[in-house]
């Protein structure tokens, strides 16, 4: 399942084993069959929008505008798994509209965070595993394949192994 939460109108999803609700404008709460599991996650309050993906054995969540990878299993964890290099314009112009959150499985235990200047593999087991930050708004990930992620920008393409986030070029 991947989903966005617009905050302005939801702030549950019930998903199979995944009750996720957004308490206040900073708070993750997940339910389960015996207690509820709290974590305050600053950045969620930088915007209405939450993008949300799930498996039937863990979940993952980052704000629209946000730093934090959150990662809750079934079994009854949730963390912040990590930050992601997010773009950053400062005090300066921001044109809006850039923010994007994408994900991609990898299999039952990993995820591939697609965000506006890079990617991310986060496993259920150990977190961020890697980040890689490319700086260009135009890339978009073509395909997975051979255990290489391949993307797309303007200018160039390249892929970044799926193992370890080593650059590949075509």
């Amino acid at each position: 399942m991947i989903t966005s939460i617009d905050l302005t109108r939801l702030r549950a999803v019930d998903h199979g084993w995944l009750r996720l609700r957004i308490d206040g404008s900073d708070q993750v709460v997940v339910s389960f069959d015996d207690r509820q599991e709290r974590l305050v996650v600053p950045g969620l309050a930088r915007s209405n929008f939450v993008e949300v993906w799930a498996n039937e054995r863990w979940a993952c969540l980052i704000g629209l505008r946000a730093r934090e990878i959150v990662v809750c299993s079934e079994s009854g964890s949730v963390e912040i798994a990590g930050e992601l290099a997010r773009l950053d314009l400062g005090a300066g112009y921001d044109p809006g509209g850039l923010e994007r959150i994408e994900f991609h499985e990898v299999d039952d235990e990993n995820l591939l965070i697609e965000y506006e200047v890079g990617v991310a593999l986060v496993s259920c087991t150990t977190g961020l595993v890697w980040q890689r930050v490319h700086n260009d708004v135009t890339c978009r990930l073509q395909h997975i394949e051979d255990e290489v992620a391949w993307i797309a920008c303007e200018q160039d393409s390249f892929g970044y192994r799926i193992a370890d986030g080593r650059l590949e070029v075509p």
